[in-house]
């Protein structure tokens, strides 16, 4: 028997967590679910809207939600692949902060660059 595609599995997932929140009458927990979910920044996994997301992030200046994104797909994506395509994926990550700071320098955004550099002495 095949399994429910990807788009029915999420919506179905969504109701009962939707549910859940209702029965136990957490409400403003119900109306930010809601929002989040309309909002969805994955859009079902598709790497073309996943790549827009990132690249939206990194030309708004918004470090720590684009690797916080990155970090959700390394965790969930990415350390399910074979070892031998780890330095790749480091690469790309590496890449992406670089791109980062050029980008930041590039529109004059200094106090961007400066702020990434120490959180990440932090």
């Amino acid at each position: 028997k095949e399994s429910p595609p990807l788009r029915i599995a999420l919506g179905w997932a969504d109701k009962l967590v939707e549910e859940y929140l209702l029965f136990r009458g957490f409400m403003q927990t119900h109306r930010a679910f809601l929002g989040e979910v309309r909002h969805d920044r994955l859009q079902e996994f598709q790497v073309d809207k996943i790549v827009e997301e990132l690249l939206r992030l990194l030309t708004s200046f918004q470090y720590h939600a684009m690797m916080d994104l990155w970090g959700f797909l390394q965790e969930r994506f990415f350390s399910r692949l074979q070892h031998s395509y780890w330095p790749v994926i480091r690469h790309l990550e590496l890449s992406l902060q670089r791109f980062y700071v050029v980008n930041a320098i590039q529109n004059d955004r200094l106090e961007k660059v400066r702020e990434l550099f120490q959180s990440e002495a932090e």
